[in-house]
């Protein structure tokens, strides 16, 4: 993020590790997934609950869908959008790109 005028406005890239985290993780990103973890956490530290197993309850899905998203995604799909635009020259469909030095159409 960078800070102008005393608000947070999102990179490029924060703009895409938003939106991917959002359509492949948007379990871990929800509100309810982060207080349910929060309270495990709470139990662990109060000792009503093994640590190990807290850890285990998230590792093992969470690196199940790592595995997939691996096999299954597209570096082309995370760092392109569709502008709903058709191009005025060819008329094909208009895409935003990212780049190292930004984004692109």
């Amino acid at each position: 993020v960078v800070l102008e005028q005393k608000k947070f406005h999102p990179t490029d890239i924060g703009e895409v590790v938003n939106r991917f985290l959002t359509q492949y993780f948007n379990a871990y990103v929800d509100y309810h997934f982060t207080a349910k973890l929060e309270d495990s956490l709470d139990d662990v530290s109060r000792g009503e609950k093994p640590w190990l197993t807290v850890l285990r309850d998230f590792w093992q899905p969470f690196q199940s869908q790592i595995n997939e998203i691996k096999e299954t995604v597209n570096r082309n799909d995370v760092i392109s959008e569709d502008l709903n635009e058709a191009c005025p020259s060819c008329g094909k469909q208009l895409i935003i790109r990212l780049s190292k030095r930004g984004r692109f159409i």
